[in-house]
């Protein structure tokens, strides 16, 4: 077993624990992995993220992770919707950001020294 699966269940895990279980855990991890390099400010060897800054698009993948097809539906009906849906995850999926941001930092240097 490589560490990229002993990381993945861990994910699972974590998820569980925090009653957000998703059948999508490498998704997930790669939609905040994205995120992450889109919104992220450079700050002390790190990237910031803030969630709030996110724009309507993004938001809305972010819901159809969290949701069911059903739920989803109802919130994509109007941004009022997506945006209230998306506030009940805001700060699972920023302490999800947070978790990562160091190792996407990381992952960034690494394929930039790669290239040189």
């Amino acid at each position: 077993m490589n560490s990229a699966n002993i990381y993945h269940i861990n994910s699972i895990k974590q998820d569980r624990h925090d009653v957000k279980v998703t059948m999508q855990g490498i998704a997930l991890t790669n939609l905040v992995h994205s995120i992450i390099r889109e919104y992220g400010i450079y700050n002390d060897n790190s990237y910031s993220v803030d969630v709030r800054n996110l724009d309507m698009a993004d938001k809305r993948l972010v819901v159809s992770h969290f949701e069911s097809a059903e739920s989803y539906e109802w919130a994509c009906e109007t941004f009022s919707r997506i945006n209230e849906v998306f506030n009940e995850h805001a700060s699972y999926l920023q302490r999800l950001i947070d978790e990562e941001c160091d190792d996407v930092y990381r992952e960034d240097m690494e394929e930039v020294r790669a290239y040189r």
